[in-house]
């Protein structure tokens, strides 16, 4: 039928064109790789099985948590609880979810902290899968996840729940997919390589700083220039002194990527040795301020130390435009909070979540 009313157009007949289990569907086509979820293999599985169109894969967590408290009591709500479960139409996936939690963050008795460990889990899963994808490009040209919204409040693969509420994952998806993204990746601890992908309209001539940071120290800064032209990805396997990772520890270290044109940040990035729950954290030390405005509040955040994918929260229903962040020490986040209906400015109160609880409240 595709033919014969516009033979001049390209056309896939059939998505995906091979199923994830053979080797071919990563030669050919697209492919609907569910071999982290069905298959339960770990995160790292999406490094090595990138297909040529990656058109489905997906990871579920818990909706927010007061979402939850749309179809259950405060009481009703915790690990293993019957209409949770009512909730979850997976066979495996609760069980799947907890495994994953365990393996890459911490467990947390209390159920709303749980909640928010399932959000992060999902988040490092897909960035994973994403980072994977995007930087073999030209071979590997397309990466869409499985799934974007609900039909009804559940526990499933979405990014944003039934009432529109963003989870951690939607938040991370504005930094997955911009045009102008770096990263690194290690091996056994230790840097590997770090990538520059440019997908922006224009050619870059940049400087990539690459700072090591042992918590709140400064062990080295590095400078590298790049050229990297539109539709590139370039690879800098060699921006380390050779002593550099063995002189850290890389369960309290980070390292701080910039992209930067004249001075100008076009893109930043955190990156780890290990994963988040090998970190050794700092215990947080965080200030709001906020200042109401016409249509928002908006939010100024420091601290003094590390942290680890803060979540702000709020005593009102409303929208922040950035959440589940890292932050450096001593630097200054600006964060804008957008309520559900008009209120005054004395009945809001901002409080926040981190890594750091889950380590410490298990």
């Amino acid at each position: 039928m595709v033919v014969s009313l516009d033979p001049k157009t390209a056309y896939w007949s059939s998505s995906p064109s091979k199923g994830w289990g053979r080797p071919e569907s990563l030669l050919m086509g697209d492919v609907h790789y569910w071999g982290v979820w069905w298959g339960e293999q770990p995160f790292e599985m999406y490094k090595r099985k990138v297909g040529r169109f990656n058109s489905e894969f997906g990871f579920q967590s818990y909706p927010d948590y007061n979402t939850m408290l749309y179809f259950a009591d405060s009481t009703e709500l915790y690990f293993g609880s019957p209409i949770v479960e009512a909730h979850q139409k997976h066979p495996r996936g609760t069980r799947q979810i907890n495994d994953f939690i365990e393996k890459y963050f911490y467990t947390s008795s209390e159920f709303e902290q749980y909640v928010y460990a399932s959000q992060l889990t999902q988040l490092y899963g897909m960035q994973m899968a994403i980072d994977a994808q995007r930087s073999r490009m030209p071979r590997s040209m397309g990466s869409l996840y499985w799934q974007l919204n609900d039909s009804w409040p559940a526990v499933s693969w979405s990014s944003v729940d039934y009432f529109g509420r963003w989870k951690a994952l939607h938040y991370g998806l504005r930094e997955s997919f911009a045009p102008i993204l770096l990263g690194m990746d290690t091996l056994e601890g230790k840097p590997n390589v770090i990538w520059v992908i440019n997908e922006s309209h224009r050619n870059l001539e940049v400087d990539l700083e690459v700072v090591v940071m042992d918590s709140q120290n400064v062990v080295s800064t590095m400078m590298h220039p790049l050229q990297v032209k539109h539709g590139e990805v370039v690879f800098v396997p060699t921006i380390f002194t050779p002593n550099v990772p063995d002189k850290i520890n890389k369960n309290t270290s980070f390292i701080h990527l910039q992209l930067k044109e004249n001075q100008q940040v076009l893109a930043e990035r955190l990156a780890y040795f290990v994963h988040p729950n090998e970190l050794q954290l700092p215990k947080p030390d965080v200030m709001i301020r906020s200042v109401q405005k016409d249509s928002f509040v908006e939010l100024t955040i420091e601290s003094r130390t590390w942290v680890k994918n803060i979540q702000l929260l709020s005593n009102i229903d409303g929208h922040f435009d950035r959440n589940y962040f890292d932050m450096l020490p001593n630097k200054t986040y600006t964060v804008k909070f957008y309520p559900s209906k008009k209120l005054q400015t004395n009945a809001l109160r901002f409080t926040y979540r981190s890594i750091y609880d889950l380590k410490s409240k298990r």
